[in-house]
């Protein structure tokens, strides 16, 4: 048995330097998404920051032997329905960033 995924509407950025993000919505009320990321160099350390709404926050991540990254990300603030946000990481010689919308807004992307 064979199963394979299709994301009609791919929420991606690419760099220069060849890493890439790619943003999938994971949950039906439209608040989780997962995020990965590739291109980078092995068990490379790399700084990512995620801003939401009026909300920022920094974190660092290991870039696996391939080269790449996952994430889980909770964008959603408190108090406000919807709103866009925007995930940037970045290594040594490669820096990426994708926008994204989350809450009812994200319908139209996703």
């Amino acid at each position: 048995m064979a199963f394979d995924k299709v994301i009609p509407f791919p929420v991606e950025a690419k760099s220069a330097g060849g890493c890439s993000l790619a943003v999938e919505l994971i949950t039906a009320d439209h608040l989780s998404f997962w995020i990965a990321g590739e291109g980078f160099l092995p068990y490379e350390q790399l700084a990512s920051t995620s801003r939401s709404v009026n909300e920022e926050f920094s974190a660092k991540q290991t870039a696996d032997a391939e080269g790449r990254f996952s994430l889980f990300m909770l964008p959603a603030v408190t108090g406000v329905q919807s709103g866009a946000a925007r995930f940037a990481t970045r290594g040594g010689a490669c820096e990426v960033a994708v926008d994204y919308e989350w809450g009812p807004d994200s319908k139209r992307a996703q």
